[in-house]
């Protein structure tokens, strides 16, 4: 039997393009990295025992000195059934459960708070930091959204995520408005412009993107440009701020969405995503922002020979 003691365990979805970029970056950096990935109907085997906080992975001891997660959104993104989310929902609970129980494991975002799950809130936090944000309302009212709609150009995005953000002229008739309200509300927002920033915080590092689309959400764009920004191009008020916040709500790895106010050139924080994607980001900065994930995780070993021991049990 053999002790797994890699720099860092990469946790995520076979599917997930991000997983296998941090992979890489490990390898570059000369770290020892183990893959529990899953989705694909080959999943590893897992043991985590409560009682003494050990964890097995495919029958041998797992001892990683970091550890990067991610639930995976890719095995049922086209396929909404329920056995998908489910298997997702579990492998996260179990395999952060684990990580997260164990003080020696450096995790990110392990103090990070309930709040942060909702964008709303997020908004209202940034505000407090003296971060700009796009007036906004919380709403399934019809009426008031089409009075909103009227005055200026609007965009709508869904509460808790998990959809592009859209033209509220494109959307208004599509709601099944019953009695003058839709069955959930939705985020409603004043639209901004181009250029939008992306800002990773990683520990107390931030690195930032100017994003330029034609269309409103660039996600849905394969014509969108990244492109990586010096540490010094947006304003300090925005960086000072945006770190406030993030240390409020015990975020140490995540994304800012930042977007201009055209009339008055005012930078606007958007949201703060505590699992952003990375991959296309990090093609566009040539790996350094995936080495820098690693580098929070697994910092350089004092002995860099110490990677994984044999037990005083049985061989392989």
């Amino acid at each position: 039997m053999t002790i797994q003691a890699p720099d860092i365990l990469i946790v995520g979805g076979t599917k997930d393009p991000s997983i296998g970029v941090l992979a890489t970056a490990a390898r570059r950096l000369d770290r020892a990295a183990v893959l529990l990935t899953f989705g694909d109907g080959t999943e590893p085997a897992i043991t985590w025992s409560l009682a003494d906080g050990a964890v097995a992975l495919d029958g041998d001891p797992l001892v990683p000195r970091g550890a990067f997660l991610r639930q995976d959104v890719f095995s049922y993104k086209d396929s909404f059934a329920a056995d998908r989310l489910d298997k997702s929902m579990a492998w996260h609970a179990a395999v952060t459960g684990a990580c997260f129980s164990n003080a020696d494991i450096r995790v990110l975002n392990r103090d990070m708070d309930w709040r942060t799950a909702s964008k709303p809130i997020m908004l209202e936090l940034a505000r407090q930091q003296g971060l700009k944000v796009p007036e906004t309302i919380v709403s399934n009212h019809q009426d008031e959204i089409v009075a909103l709609h009227q005055q200026y150009p609007r965009i709508v995005k869904p509460v808790a995520g998990g959809a592009y953000c859209v033209e509220l002229s494109d959307i208004l008739d599509d709601p099944p408005w019953c009695s003058g309200v839709a069955p959930v509300p939705a985020i409603v927002q004043e639209r901004l412009d181009y250029p939008e920033y992306r800002v990773y915080i990683v520990g107390d590092r931030l690195i930032s993107f100017e994003v330029i689309s034609e269309v409103i959400d660039y996600r849905t764009d394969r014509k969108s440009r990244i492109t990586p920004l010096p540490p010094d191009f947006l304003p300090l008020s925005i960086q000072s701020g945006l770190l406030a916040l993030a240390r409020e709500v015990g975020i140490d790895f995540g994304a800012a969405d930042f977007k201009t106010r055209t009339a008055t050139d005012e930078i606007c924080f958007l949201e703060l995503n505590n699992q952003p994607m990375f991959a296309a980001h990090d093609r566009a900065c040539n790996g350094a922002l995936a080495e820098a994930i690693v580098e929070a995780l697994a910092p350089p070993r004092i002995n860099p020979q110490v990677r994984s021991v044999k037990s005083n049990g049985d061989d392989d």
